[in-house]
């Protein structure tokens, strides 16, 4: 039985912030020198499969590393020099765009260990840590940063190892710190200041400042940010002045905290300025002063949609603006407590899928474009609660989470009403209750509908579904990763009880529903691609894209060599469906660069990567299946931004997904398959699926929820 997966590459969760970014001094700083590059032999292998290889494995050793820098720098039209390699990586890295950076930094590893340059291995090594810390990777982050130390270590001493070391101490306190070590960040900073730049070194004492603050060493605290203060660039200067704030609210003095942070937006930069915002409310929460808190709050949120805006990187606007989650979830449980049902559903909209929000609005508002139709929908705004009920029919509701520590709240949303529950239960007991439910159902073992009815309990009966209405649930944190269809309730499977669908976000949904744009006929079918790295073949695959042939009429279905990834991208804007069964592989560092396996061409190879759909227009494409293991997975980053192809096929215009939540069968996949066009003729895609999944159930041969509980719409249900 095959499954239709090759690897995964280990997670991470997207999270940077200010104080990382001061690190590091530009490789371009580095003088060149002349490089005898001694490569050996070249395999007889095409490029495109070895380069296919180096994708489907984990990128984190030394050894690995070394080898897919070699089969990088190979292929590379335009080669250079490591210090190129590594002035590349720091910069994109910076941008946010992290697996770029690692295999430029990997061709860089590779030039300096070939020629047995451990200075150049050591900037290589550095600039990996920086990209693996600023993605949130804090394993490989502190891997690397010892390395860099090592090979500094080694490096002549005729060279400035300064520029390695000081960064590299200073990558690992910002870990501690980050872990929750603020003895060990300490330590990690004095290293850093005792040899940085005075750049780096004022950046390293606010570093160890805070580190103090949460060791209650506050004099200390407040003779660092003396310290830091002397000859400080104007953002360390900014972040001194609310960080000074920010020791007054730790001691207590919660007034002159209020006084401080207020007088620290005059000199903030905007980041800044969006934590003074927060402080000031903290304080003034603690005061008793919930109007003002409030109000702080909501300047706080108004500042950070203003700030998101001027991040050119998708994923570094996701990543840097993750951390401000934590206002989102403050502003939505103080407005809750307040009463403020629709207020704290609008504050817990403006966190949530923001970057994907963007670019939908972005679709929309070209799609509207000459049309006569009114484009409504501003960018950077999220949706009014009475926006987002006006988008519902009668018959549908949303469910929204928002999960908080401790505790989780959710809002059934009609057209006519708006209703709010508090949830016993918390991000870390959801995260490991989904996680366990997932694999009692890979499993297959008994004891999955005992925790599908617990998961039932504690997230659906609290939100008093509608009866008759068809469902959208919009998750949130470690809810993203639950099949929602497989929880068991009274009636059942929830599938049995109603169709189901997910949204990233209330807002996305409606704008979605706004997009009026004209769909297209046809459907596009590529199964059992022929990859070029060598893949087992999926027989099912082949077989599932000739059984929709027969039962959607003028399909055009492509196999085997046939079914190349340039055929996708020329076919599939101009079919209402595409359908894709194939091998994936998700990349959980930067699912940006996950894949789906097509055949390679006379065009190029075969591999399609996630970013690359965001090229496509697919407004007229009605629904997209992606039927291949995990084609539902990613990575969920601190701003509850999901990242894998999901983001990027709705981010390209199609309003409906078919993916799936973990590895399919190709055999039962097939048949599912089969079964849901045969109720799409006539059904939507949420009802076709449901009939498909509850098919499966009343069989004795699939009804084990691993064959079908693993497909979800998401998007529009209809």
């Amino acid at each position: 039985m095959h499954v239709r997966a090759i690897g995964k590459r280990p997670p991470v969760y997207l999270t940077a912030y200010l104080a990382v970014a001061l690190l590091l001094t530009s490789c371009a700083n580095v003088p060149s020198e002349s490089l005898a590059l001694t490569t050996g032999a070249v395999s007889a292998t095409s490029p495109t499969v070895q380069l296919a290889s180096v994708r489907a494995r984990d990128a984190e050793t030394a050894a690995q590393i070394a080898s897919n820098g070699s089969l990088l720098y190979s292929a590379d039209a335009n080669k250079g020099s490591w210090h190129k390699y590594c002035d590349t990586a720091h910069m994109l890295a910076s941008q946010g765009n992290f697996r770029e950076a690692v295999r430029e930094a990997s061709k860089s590893f590779f030039l300096g260990q070939s020629s047995g340059n451990a200075y150049a291995m050591a900037h290589a090594a550095r600039d990996l840590a920086y990209a693996y810390s600023l993605a949130g990777d804090l394993d490989n982050a502190r891997r690397w940063a010892e390395a860099a130390l090592k090979y500094a270590r080694r490096s002549p001493s005729t060279r400035d190892t300064s520029v390695v070391i000081a960064p590299a101490h200073k990558i690992i306190g910002d870990i501690e710190l980050r872990r929750g070590h603020p003895a060990l960040a300490v330590a990690a900073y004095g290293q850093a200041i005792a040899v940085g730049s005075d750049r780096l070194k004022s950046a390293a004492r606010a570093g160890m400042a805070n580190a103090e603050i949460a060791n209650r060493n506050f004099d200390r605290a407040r003779q660092l940010f003396r310290d830091a203060d002397t000859g400080a660039e104007p953002a360390v200067t900014s972040f001194i002045k609310r960080s000074e704030a920010e020791l007054a609210l730790a001691e207590g003095r919660s007034a002159e905290a209020v006084r401080l942070f207020n007088a620290s937006l005059a000199s903030s930069d905007e980041y800044n300025r969006v934590w003074s915002l927060r402080g000031a409310a903290l304080a003034q929460k603690k005061l008793g002063q919930v109007k003002g808190a409030i109000d702080s709050y909501k300047q706080a949120l108004a500042a950070s949609a203003a700030l998101r805006a001027k991040f050119r990187s998708e994923e570094f606007k996701t990543g840097f603006f993750g951390q401000l989650q934590t206002i989102y979830d403050e502003a939505t449980e103080l407005l809750l407590e307040t009463g403020d049902a629709s207020g704290a559903l609008e504050a817990s909209e403006q966190g949530r899928a923001r970057a994907m929000l963007d670019i939908m609005r972005g679709r929309v508002q070209l799609a509207g474009a000459g049309t006569g139709k009114a484009v409504v929908d501003p960018v950077g705004q999220a949706h009014t609660a009475a926006e987002i009920q006006a988008s519902l029919s009668a018959t549908e509701a949303l469910v929204i989470y928002h999960v908080l520590d401790g505790k989780s709240f959710v809002w059934t949303v009609s057209k006519n009403s708006i209703k709010v529950a508090k949830l016993r239960i918390g991000a870390g007991e959801i995260s490991a209750k989904v996680r366990r439910l997932r694999e009692l159902i890979e499993k297959r073992s008994p004891s999955m509908k005992g925790a599908a009815s617990e998961l039932y309990a504690a997230l659906v009966e609290p939100a008093k579904l509608p009866d008759g209405s068809r469902v959208v649930f919009v998750a949130h944190k470690g809810l993203h990763l639950l099949p929602f269809q497989a929880l068991h309730g009274p009636k059942g499977w929830l599938v049995q009880e109603r169709a189901v669908a997910t949204a990233p976000s209330a807002s996305v949904f409606v704008s979605m529903q706004r997009d009026h744009s004209t769909r297209h006929a046809g459907l596009l079918a590529l199964g059992n691609p022929a990859s070029a790295a060598g893949d087992p073949p999926l027989p099912g695959a082949e077989s599932e894209v000739k059984k929709i042939s027969a039962v959607v009429k003028g399909s055009e279905i492509f196999t085997g060599k046939d079914a190349t990834k340039a055929r996708f991208m020329s076919r599939a804007p101009g079919n209402g469906i595409v359908h894709i069964a194939a091998h994936s592989i998700i990349d959980e560092l930067d699912p940006l660069y996950s894949v789906v396996r097509f055949a390679a061409s006379a065009e190029g190879g075969g591999d399609l990567e996630a970013h690359e759909v965001y090229r496509m227009r697919l407004t007229g494409t009605r629904i997209v299946v992606l039927s291949a293991c995990d084609s539902g997975s990613g990575r969920i980053s601190a701003g509850d931004e999901f990242w894998g192809f999901q983001r990027t096929f709705l981010g390209a215009g199609t309003h409906t997904l078919l993916v799936t939540h973990w590895p399919v069968y190709d055999d039962s996949t097939a048949e599912l398959m089969e079964r849901f066009y045969v109720h799409l003729q006539k059904d939507a895609p949420a009802e076709a699926l449901r009939k498909a999944q509850l098919e499966f159930i009343q069989s004795s041969k699939y009804a084990a929820p691993v064959h079908w509980a693993a497909f979800t719409v998401v998007g529009l249900p209809t």
